[in-house]
């Protein structure tokens, strides 16, 4: 009788649920060559960092990808 009156909004719920997928499926490029091009784009980057000598890739990736202008600089493209 009492568990009755304890149960969450229903507002809480979906909107708990809908994060969770909504972050986890962020990405649209799932159809046509969109994966492969992505995916050719992304070993293109590890690569130049290798060829850079990079010690973290994955740090020096996030370096890169917090300023626009930086993997141009880093190409030798600007």
């Amino acid at each position: 009788m009492l568990a009755g009156g304890v149960e969450a909004p229903v507002g809480v719920e979906v909107a708990v649920g809908d994060g969770g997928a909504k972050s986890q499926d962020g990405s649209q490029l799932r159809t046509g060559n969109a994966p492969r091009a992505m995916a050719t784009w992304r070993n293109l980057a590890i690569g130049a960092l290798r060829t850079a000598d990079a010690k973290n890739i994955a740090a020096s990736l996030r370096r890169n990808a917090r300023d626009p202008r930086r993997p141009l600089q880093f190409l030798g493209l600007t």
